[in-house]
């Protein structure tokens, strides 16, 4: 029994190491090799100590354990694995489905930059900073703020139907003007396409936009149709 709680601490230590980056492992291991080996010395004499490089039949043991617990206790996205090894660093391994679904639906404006229109996490909707872009054409439609306020909701709009959604579950709209003066023609041409509809919504003057002609950018959350 006495020459078994040795191994026991050792490779529980170890096992506390996994998922720990592999410099930080590496130090680890090799200070409680260090450490192992002396206090296998003290207790057994230095030929006990020597068998400290060889595996044992008790990882193996903890090993199962370790997998039963893990596999019991993980998230239904997770699997986790556990590599067991006294002369190594163990391997601890997580692979993830991400529960959040992202799209660019065809007619909309394509990005213009490396980002999805929108992002889904269950009935939960976001959708990124939308101008007002034809998407046949890939120019702005109109040089008036009220043009380009007409033309992002027509592209909220198929973004929305993409995901089962549409204006009437919208919960809240950012509005970025690049003129603060625009406020009254934009809000005119933003009750024109949002009715009655009355989502939360903030709007901020802005010091520039990313393309040129650009007056204002949009982007919301909202929620699907059914849960």
């Amino acid at each position: 029994m006495r020459f078994a709680i040795p191994f026991i601490v050792v490779d529980l230590h170890h096992l506390l190491l996994a998922g720990l980056p592999a410099h930080l492992c590496e130090n680890a291991k090799a200070i409680n090799r260090d450490r192992a080996s002396s206090s296998l010395k003290a207790v057994f004499g230095a030929h006990i100590a020597s068998a400290f490089n060889f595996k044992i039949e008790l990882e193996n043991i903890i090993l199962v354990a370790l997998r039963t617990f893990a596999f019991s206790h993980s998230p239904g996205h997770f699997q986790t694995w556990l590599r067991v090894g006294i002369g190594g660093c163990h391997d601890m391994r997580q692979t993830m489905t991400s529960r959040v679904q992202t799209f660019t639906p065809p007619n909309t404006p394509k990005p213009i930059g490396p980002y999805s229109h929108i992002a889904k996490v269950g009935e939960h909707i976001w959708i990124g900073g939308t101008a007002g872009f034809d998407p046949a054409t890939g120019t702005l439609t109109g040089a008036d703020v009220g043009a380009q306020t007409r033309r992002i909701f027509e592209s909220f709009k198929v973004m929305l139907e993409a995901v089962s959604s549409d204006l009437n579950h919208v919960t809240h709209i950012n509005v970025f003007l690049l003129h603060m003066s625009d406020f009254e023609a934009m809000n005119a041409a933003y009750v024109a396409m949002m009715g009655d509809h009355r989502p939360a919504r903030t709007v901020v003057s802005v010091r520039e936009l990313p393309k040129p002609g650009v007056l204002l950018t949009m982007n919301l959350t909202a929620v699907t149709r059914k849960r």
